[in-house]
């Protein structure tokens, strides 16, 4: 699949492997974040997919990526020419391999794939360890050590939320950690916790180690920018709503731009579950003096909600002196995990009709 786009404001070079991720789509085409740079087509694409691919120089200040078709999973019989096609035996594990490659948008070539192999053999996954396969491919994507393996496994399997690890805290550790997040002492709380000795019979005596290992896992998820290459940061907080005993878990991801570029823009996603709105990704970027901010939420009663704050939202943002102010609404792609793949159920994927979205400015004070 080819995608071309007017050349947005980077110094793309013909051959250069950039990252795009769909962030909305309608009609008249698709929204999407080049290398963390807002950019639109005209090809209709997914919501949430995450797409990898080439850039082919074009005249006229036109620009091509070259996808290599990665919309559509491959059928069982064009992996198995694939496989065929490079000299690999279309057993149960490569073709396992094959599918979760493409489910996360990785291009399908020999040298992925043969990689990809060669991990699988050395960290011992088989063709049914789903989330070994993923978390595997998550590795790739990262470019993170293969001795981060076990924790992305953890993460693939729901048990490094902060959310999560702090439902097994006494109420009395809870309490500070609300007091601690509204005074904005949160990391000395979060210190203590980890650090101090406890009462263990109203507090989680394997929090530190938990804890440890989900700061592990956002290291290991971030990677600082480089000369002519974007930084990653994966982050988690813990994020106290109204009437809630626990604290939610706000995960986020921030592409920074690459060192000498740093006031090009940046790019900021991030999941929260508000009790009123349910499950609610933010993502916030900037290029320049240009600021788009998009919302996507599973309900329709949620998009009516915030659709109706955009008016203020745009108001107080033109006041804060930015020059173009955009605001979209839609829907929430469906994921296992924050940085997973888009799965089966989303309703594109379903082969139903996509809701038409009021595509109305944003306003930030949501």
């Amino acid at each position: 699949m080819r995608l071309s786009f007017n050349l947005p404001s980077l110094p793309l070079t013909s051959g250069q492997s950039v990252r795009a991720e769909v962030v909305s789509s309608d009609e008249k085409g698709s929204d999407i974040l080049l290398n963390g740079v807002p950019t639109r087509v005209p090809e209709r694409l997914e919501a949430g997919r995450n797409l990898e691919g080439k850039i082919e120089r074009n005249a006229a200040g036109q620009a091509v990526l070259n996808f290599s078709g990665e919309v559509a999973l491959p059928e069982e019989g064009a992996a198995t020419a694939f496989l065929t096609s490079i000299g690999s035996p279309p057993d149960a594990e490569s073709m396992a391999l094959t599918q979760t490659l493409r489910k996360h948008g990785i291009p399908l070539t020999e040298d992925w794939f043969r990689r990809a192999r060669e991990m699988m053999l050395r960290l011992g996954v088989g063709a049914g360890d789903k989330a070994g396969l993923d978390a595997l491919v998550l590795l790739m994507r990262f470019r993170s050590a293969e001795s981060g393996f076990p924790l992305l496994k953890e993460y693939v399997n729901g048990n490094l939320r902060f959310g999560a690890l702090f439902e097994a805290l006494g109420r009395a550790d809870i309490e500070l950690l609300r007091q601690g997040w509204g005074a904005g002492r949160l990391v000395g709380r979060l210190l203590e916790l980890v650090t101090q000795p406890r009462d263990q019979g109203t507090s989680a005596p394997e929090l530190p180690a938990a804890m440890a290992d989900n700061l592990a896992l956002q290291e290991l998820l971030s990677q600082p920018p480089q000369a002519g290459e974007e930084g990653r940061v994966y982050f988690q907080w813990p994020l106290f709503w109204d009437g809630q005993d626990a604290p939610d878990t706000l995960e986020g991801e921030a592409f920074v731009p690459p060192k000498g570029q740093e006031e090009q823009g940046y790019s900021l996603r991030i999941l929260v579950h508000p009790p009123t709105l349910g499950s609610l990704e933010v993502a916030v970027h900037r290029l320049e003096s240009q600021l788009w901010i998009h919302f996507s939420s599973a309900s329709a009663e949620s998009r009516k909600a915030l659709g109706s704050i955009f008016p203020a939202l745009q108001a107080r943002l033109k006041e804060l002196s930015w020059a173009s102010v955009k605001l979209t609404l839609g829907l929430l792609p469906v994921r296992k995990t924050f940085l997973g793949p888009t799965e089966p159920g989303s309703p594109v994927e379903r082969g139903e009709p996509a809701p038409e979205e009021p595509r109305r400015p944003l306003d930030i004070r949501a």
